[in-house]
């Protein structure tokens, strides 16, 4: 009698992290007026809500007529933004357009999260990160400059926000705008178990 078998063998399917690229703002439409709303594809529902002494929110274009997320201050102290999310990511990047005449960025992150420079602006200082704190240069920098900007990425655990707070000291008004994407989705914790067909074989040979 001819051997009999039985393959069977079993795979793992797990999908991929998603990915989302920076938005065309130009395309983005706000809801509400403080705090402004609109739906991602990746992210769900994101929330901008502006506070302190701001100026500049919702999108604007400033800054060599480029479609961004503004931000500015108007009188003595902090203009702050704060940005909101549905779905947890591991990693974004945020461009800092037209940090000049002495302005910084504070940043607000995450628990187990860090902040690292991605890319430093071509007009302003080479290293300009410190801890939390992006700094510009003390020179008024170029507004219609399309690379006007440095790129910071938050990453590690997943996260739903991040905050700038945003101040040109010795000044009593300053502004400048924000863009953020190339966002990381993780992917989804369970996985999918497929029977394929391939394993273990079995027989029963006649006796003589």
């Amino acid at each position: 009698m001819p051997k009999k078998s039985l393959f069977v063998s079993l795979s793992i399917a797990c999908v991929g992290a998603a990915h989302a690229d920076f938005p065309d703002w130009s395309n983005v439409t706000l809801n509400g007026s403080n705090p402004f709303t609109y739906t991602d594809p990746l992210l769900g529902e994101v929330t901008l809500t502006y506070s302190g002494n701001f100026k500049n929110e919702g999108i604007v274009t400033n800054w060599g007529s480029t479609h961004l997320i503004g931000l500015g201050e108007r009188g003595t102290g902090l203009g702050i933004l704060t940005v909101e999310w549905e779905n947890p990511i591991t990693s974004l990047d945020i461009r800092a357009y037209d940090l000049d005449l002495g302005e910084r960025d504070d940043f607000v992150i995450q628990s187990g999260t860090t902040l690292s420079l991605v890319e430093a602006s071509p007009f302003g200082p080479a290293n300009p990160l410190s801890g939390l704190r992006l700094s510009g240069v003390a020179s008024d920098l170029p507004n219609a400059a399309s690379d006007n900007y440095a790129t910071v990425r938050i990453a590690g655990d997943a996260f739903t926000s991040f905050g700038v707070e945003f101040a040109r000291p010795g000044s009593e008004s300053g502004g400048h705008a924000l863009s953020f994407g190339d966002a990381v989705v993780p992917a989804p914790a369970s996985c999918v178990l497929i029977a394929l067909g391939c394993a273990p074989t079995f027989g029963r040979h006649r006796r003589r």
